[in-house]
């Protein structure tokens, strides 16, 4: 055993092998005290808390005692307990195997089962040598499963394990969830199912699963958009179909709950009722047992079954039928055994809980992946071998590991020093920007090591933004800024030309044409770069008229108002071509690498060091000092590692080709026109010429790749056709083909390059806004001066990440990786508060009505505070407000005309709204405006002609605006937020419910450094006299707050919460680090908290007055419907619970799995309407500067 991990890999700090649960429903004893947890592997079965059987309690040994397994039978109170074990099961080499429970037709099939179960167990660990031998637990129930008492059932279990003392370890399988294994974990040493840690053993089975048909597909020479049908579509099925989405192959899914096999970029073959018509490659079985009958097995059309089902085959017989067909079979002894991988790490390692899970899952694909290989050698082997054995177990025991040889989970260490690869600069993505620097790199830096990485199988890959034949480049610009960086652009590329010895532009000219009133559009106007021309004394041909264009260009038929600019001098780039070359040149005059087919997967930074480590689908871990990001669409992706995200969108842009009609020789044009109509079109070839749009309607606009969709849309095809139909109808003829390709966008349209601000040592390429390929080895050469520390050559500040509104989301630099629930300093920014609802909605207004009564609760105090001003009454200044923490800011507009009520008649309101950069602010002015209701009688502020507003997208843990210049200051049901979490609590969702006293002072301390930072900041912006109202969740001297009013037998919100989120623990919906994970980054002060910094006035703060003021919840108690009490709960809590599941899951998942918590709620609150709502408990504080 080893405990390693935490040096070798930069892993957490060590936590606790087991978990201490939240009250759950169906688990209520999980959190209490009379259930001691018992260490793992160093316990005997006289520290376990559970004891053996009852002499009187019947297990029959003699069974089935054929080849080397016997079963037992344990009667217990509602079923039977048959346990399959090796005969060599010992303490000292256990059998290990899952606990499966179901109903069976019979006690011989379930003890069947069991014995097959453990006989493929058994010949799995021994395939990897993973320090065990074959066991496997089958409970056959008595009654309904989903009625089955399961706490019960885990009792009786560790009784059972308890007798075997040692000899046999469990976990999950089917119909046992993580809860019920946490709650085994607690009375037994005898389980290994990865207790607090992050690993998913579904997604390491799905891997290693994964690895094994790609290996076989290898092996059959099959092209990559090889046909494979997953037959169930669980948690490995999906995971497995998503693998090979990704991968290119082409995936059939069914499953016996139609909608789970609905997965991204499969075809989901549910309604077909005789799969054996499907014409597939490959076969992957990943449901129950005995899925290929003797019928199924004459009549299944593929040439290989490799999937994760245990026994697959139904009877002998039919793997006869199968194999005297010459389909090839990969035992799922060797292709699903991540789940036992897993196990083994657990084994081999004290400190496992830390292992990184993509580390944990590149590990069970490269072990079966090689495993899988030397299998189907041998069988090519036993094939040529008229004396070897034909028989696929025969086979597997061949290539079974020596028992004497370090088992599985030792060789990690072994495994990571060969996979690691250090370089001192390392780039994700093969595509313009990647290539481009690597290129410079190359140039400026001869020798650096370097490696490009490249998702694809090839630089400028088909699914990205790089790929094509063509783009255009011109210095025929709105803004002279482009204009001159194509200048200078262009002498790199040919300077790129020369060394290649590639053609690599194409000097067509480039017609500009259309309306002269559209306006900037993405690509500039007409008359703006026609001024733009003039000023820099750049040739063109400017028409003033439609006449002079249909003279000019051949077989044009411009709108009798459309203008025209044609710069003799542009053309186009040989894009996919300028990609390899830039990377052939950088490997050959440089020390640069690239790798294709390697996706990042992982990317972190060890405790203490500024390195970084990135990990590939490939397997190779790369360890490097310098990273550059130009991942193009999928750059969020990569961010995300780092906690960073930008806020940019992937649009769905369309372009194909057309025929040109006899004699046409199509120019290189951009039509410009209002209303989507931006068009554009490159010479032909070959008599086929490429024409596209530059702009993509909203509904193709997406936040990421996760939605994008490659198929073209024919409507928008038509509208293509159309267009050449009308401006061209003489030039082209009928379309060839149309794709759809991603461009990365910003709001701004302006690129992202600049070191990340946490991360100086991490530098970005991104949001080339469709524009950008120009450019290219200019953009390299700028990313290659911020790599080398060196100025840029030309001015990146438009481009800066940092301007406003370009980060979403900025945390802390990455360190090695926390698992989700790990004790950390979390920012709190994009974690713990991220606004609910779609934006622009009013989302937060529209179902926190209560809040309004929140705030006009103040109307007293801040007409205190307005007559505390002292303005004279003929006052004609302009007065100014700040509200901090505003939200969509509708419950206090309101308040903000009755402020303005009480000023001087002359005088002006000026509001400053503060919140998070990623808060709803669109919202919040169209509710300003009026273009959104207020759901109370109240105007929008716009109504007022002296009442201005702005906002500042800051947070109010910092300075927001300068010294002395604000008046009075709000804020309401804001300031309980923290500016970092400072603990997971791991048995409630909130403080108030914890019994962690350690995690209780955390949050206390920094409930209390926040407070005091927060009021510095306030009083640093009030002005001498200035006054500031607050109305703060928090905890009355009664011990009430928000969702407790005190009175017994009324529901807990918190508590409501809790058990909704344990029983999906329970359910097996969510992971147990997922569970443990979720903690609200807020703290409800008591009076004595607040307080305390106003003592001695020592930040210049006089309090005025404290005084606590409940309000109840308008739709509590039967008052409103169960979904209006949850939407209100839903618009602050949501994006605690969502954030607390896994990176592995994607945003469709996450957010069907909160809308289930929610749903949870709102069916317990329709049960019991009377007993549930969220009442508010403020304390209200009055202060003013003195």
């Amino acid at each position: 055993c080893t405990s390693m991990l935490s040096t070798s890999m930069g892993l957490v700090s060590a936590q606790a092998s087991s978990l201490s649960s939240r009250q759950s429903a169906g688990l209520a004893d999980l959190t209490t005290n009379k259930i001691k947890h018992v260490s793992k592997r160093s316990a005997t079965s006289t520290q376990c808390i559970a004891t053996p059987p009852p002499k009187d309690s019947e297990s029959k040994d003699d069974a089935t005692t054929k080849s080397e397994s016997i079963v037992k039978s344990f009667d217990m109170d509602e079923g039977t307990l048959y346990m399959g074990m090796s005969t060599e099961c010992s303490a000292d080499w256990p059998g290990n195997g899952g606990l499966r429970v179901r109903s069976y037709d019979s006690e011989a099939d379930a003890e069947r089962e069991a014995k097959a179960l453990c006989d493929a167990m058994t010949l799995k660990h021994a395939a990897y040598n993973t320090g065990f031998t074959g066991a496997k637990l089958v409970f056959d129930s008595k009654v309904d499963v989903s009625n089955l008492d399961k706490e019960r059932l885990m009792d009786e279990v560790a009784r059972t394990l308890a007798s075997q003392a040692g000899r046999v370890y469990t976990g999950c399988d089917i119909n046992t969830t993580d809860g019920d294994m946490i709650y085994l974990d607690r009375i037994s040493p005898f389980v290994l199912a990865g207790i607090g840690s992050t690993v998913d053993t579904n997604k390491a089975t799905a891997d290693g699963t994964y690895a094994a048909v790609v290996r076989t597909a290898e092996k059959l020479g099959l092209p990559k958009d090889f046909k494979v049908f997953i037959q169930g579509s669980g948690k490995v099925g999906t995971f497995l179909a998503e693998s090979l989405v990704e991968y290119g192959a082409t995936v059939y899914t069914s499953d016996v709950v139609t909608e789970r096999a609905d997965i991204k970029g499969c075809t989901n073959v549910s309604d077909v009722e005789d799969f054996t018509t499907l014409e597939m490659d490959i076969f992957s079985p990943c449901a129950t047992a005995g899925v290929v009958t003797e019928e199924v097995a004459t009549k299944l059309k593929c040439k290989a079954i490799v999937g994760a089902a245990n026994v697959p085959f139904q009877t002998e017989l039919a793997r006869t039928l199968t194999q005297d067909r010459g389909i090839w079979f990969v035992p799922e002894y060797i292709t699903s055994a991540g789940a036992i991988i897993v196990d083994s790490l657990e084994w081999c390692h004290d400190d496992w809980n830390n292992l990184r899970p993509s580390v944990a899952y590149a590990f069970c694909y490269d072990m079966v992946y090689a495993k899988v290989g030397e299998y189907l050698d041998m069988c090519d082997e036993a094939a040529g071998d008229p004396n070897a054995s034909q028989d696929w177990d025969d086979v597997t025991v061949a290539v079974c590991e020596p028992r004497e040889s370090t088992p599985v989970g030792s060789k990690l260490h072994s495994w990571l020093d060969e996979s690691t690869e250090t370089v001192d600069v390392l780039v994700i993505g093969g595509g313009m920007a990647g290539t481009a620097a690597a290129y410079q790199l190359s140039e400026m830096a001869p020798g650096k090591k370097g490696v490009v990485l490249e998702a694809g199988e090839e630089p400028a890959h088909k699914k990205g933004s790089s790929y094509g034949d063509s783009r255009m480049f011109r210095q025929m610009y709105s803004d002279e800024f482009f204009s001159n960086l194509q200048s200078e652009s262009l002498k790199l590329w040919h300077e790129l030309e020369a060394k290649s010895g590639s053609k690599l532009l194409d000097v067509n000219g480039l017609l500009f044409y259309g309306e002269a009133d559209t306006g900037e559009t993405v690509e500039g106007s007409i008359p703006g770069a026609l001024e733009v021309m003039q000023r820099r004394n750049l040739p063109h041909e400017f028409y003033d008229e439609a006449a002079g264009l249909a003279d000019r260009f051949d077989r044009m038929r411009p709108d009798e108002k459309h203008i025209g600019l044609f710069e003799q001098t542009a053309g186009s780039v040989r894009s996919s071509l300028a990609c390899q070359e830039m990377m052939r040149v950088a490997t050959e005059q440089g020390a640069w690498d690239l790798k294709c087919n390697s996706r990042v997967v992982d990317v972190w930074q060890q405790e203490g060091s500024d390195k970084y480590h990135v990990l590939t689908t490939s397997g190779t871990r790369y360890i490097t000092d310098k990273l550059v990001v130009a991942a193009g669409a999928w750059t969020n992706d990569i961010l995300k590692h780092l906690d960073t995200e930008l806020d940019v969108e992937v649009w769905r842009v369309h372009w194909g080709h057309y025929k040109l009609k006899e004699g046409a020789q199509s120019p290189q044009w951009f039509h410009f026109g209002k209303d989507d109509g931006l068009f554009y079109g490159f010479p032909g070839e070959d008599g086929v010429a490429k024409v596209g749009v530059d702009f993509s309607p909203e509904k193709d606009r997406f936040k990421s790749m996760e939605d994008f969709e490659y198929e073209a849309d024919e409507d928008l095809a038509q509208q293509i056709d159309g267009f050449l139909g009308e401006q061209w109808g003489e030039m082209y003829g009928d379309r060839v083909d149309m794709v759809a390709s991603p461009y990365t966008m910003s709001k701004d349209a302006m690129f992202v390059l600049d070191t990340l601000p946490n991360h100086p040592n991490v530098s970005v390429f991104s949001a080339g806004n469709g524009r950008a390929f120009k450019f290219g080895p200019m953009l390299g050469r700028a990313l290659a001066s911020l790599v080398l520390g060196e100025k840029p050559p030309f001015d990146i500040a438009p481009m800066s990440v940092k301007r406003p509104g370009m980060l979403k989301r900025c945390g802390a630099a990455a360190s090695a990786a926390a698992p989700a629930g790990a004790e950390e300093d979390v920012d709190a920014f994009g974690r713990a508060h991220v606004p609910f609802g779609e934006t622009g909605a009013a989302t937060y207004s529209k179902l926190t009505v209560g809040c309004f009564d929140v705030v006009m609760n103040t109307v007293d105090m801040v007409s205190e505070g307005v007559k505390s001003l002292a303005l004279p009454e003929d006052s004609n200044r302009t007065v100014r407000m700040a509200d901090f923490g505003c939200a969509d800011a509708g419950p206090e507009m309101p308040l903000v005309h009755k402020l303005k009520s009480m000023l001087p008649p002359k005088c002006q309101l000026e509001v400053c709204f503060e919140d998070q950069p990623n808060n709803d602010f669109n919202s919040l002015f169209f509710l300003a405006l009026g273009l959104e209701e207020l759901p109370v009688p109240s105007p929008p502020l716009s109504a007022d002609p002296d009442i201005f507003f702005t906002a500042v997208g800051r947070s109010f843990f910092e300075q927001c605006l300068p010294n002395e210049s604000v008046d009075i200051c709000t804020s309401f049901t804001a300031v309980h937020w923290l500016s970092k979490l400072p603990a997971t609590l791991k048995d409630s969702v909130h403080h108030t419910l914890s019994g962690d006293a350690a995690g209780a002072e955390k949050f206390a301390a920094q409930a209390a450094s926040d407070w005091e930072l927060l009021l510095g900041h306030r009083a640093a912006e009030l002005c001498t006299g200035g006054q500031g109202v607050i109305a703060t969740l928090a905890k009355d001297p009664q011990g009430r707050y928000l969702g407790w009013n005190g009175v017994e037998g009324t529901a807990n919100m918190y508590g409501e919460l809790n058990k909704c989120w344990d029983a999906m623990l329970a359910d097996g919906l969510i992971t147990a680090a997922e569970h443990e994970s979720a903690t609200f980054c807020n703290y409800y002060r008591t009076e004595e908290e607040l307080r305390a910094p106003f003592e001695g006035e020592r930040l210049g703060l006089r309090l005025r007055k404290l005084e606590w003021r409940p309000i109840q919840c308008p739709f509590g108690r039967e008052q409103g419907t169960p979904e209006e009490v949850v939407g209100t709960v839903r618009t602050w809590s949501n994006s605690t619970f969502e954030s607390a599941l896994g990176d592995n899951r994607s945003g469709s998942e996450k957010k069907k799995l909160v809308d289930h918590l929610y749903d949870r709620y709102r069916q317990a609150i329709a049960a019991e309407p009377h007993l549930h709502a969220m009442d508010y408990m403020h304390a209200y504080l009055h202060f003013e500067k003195c």
